[in-house]
């Protein structure tokens, strides 16, 4: 039984922001990290992408770069642009996509950032929930098409 995620809490980007995405995958199932559950960030506590907000000076690359050091605490030898889209159902947010072969088991994975993590792929996204090990219980999943285009245009570009 899953309670409804509480609108009131839902806060998107403002408008016309820059984020990066990072996508590390396995086969067909890309890792989502279960957002931290508090106030004041943009969807808290539902599963979304790795990434950030792209900070003064840095290009999207050394963003990605940056924000999977600080949330997966590595560094990827093969990190490589997936594409980019201006997200309207997010007020038109500027999200650049990157991804990379994930080496590593993810229970090996200490996280610098957020609640959990899990590999997902489309099926889950489908639902709309994901179970997270760590808290015990379902949380939902970003409720934005951007997740589910996102993941199709990365597993297309790695062949998959």
């Amino acid at each position: 039984m899953h309670s409804a995620p509480r609108p009131d809490r839902i806060h998107y980007p403002h408008p016309d922001s820059s984020v990066v995405v990072v996508l590390p995958r396995v086969g067909d199932r890309i890792l989502l990290q279960l957002r931290d559950d508090i106030e004041g960030i943009v969807f808290p506590g539902y599963w979304g992408f790795f990434g950030g907000a792209i900070d003064e000076g840095e290009n999207p690359t050394q963003a990605a770069i940056r924000e999977t050091a600080e949330e997966l605490n590595m560094k990827p030898d093969d990190l490589f642009f997936v594409g980019f889209e201006a997200v309207q159902e997010l007020n038109g947010l500027h999200a650049h996509a990157f991804s990379f072969l994930l080496d590593r088991a993810v229970d090996d994975i200490e996280l610098g950032e957020g609640m959990d993590k899990a590999l997902l792929g489309l099926d889950d996204l489908a639902t709309g929930w994901a179970y997270s090990k760590a808290k015990g219980r379902d949380y939902p999943v970003i409720p934005v098409e951007f997740l589910e285009r996102c993941m199709r245009r990365t597993l297309k570009s790695w062949g998959e």
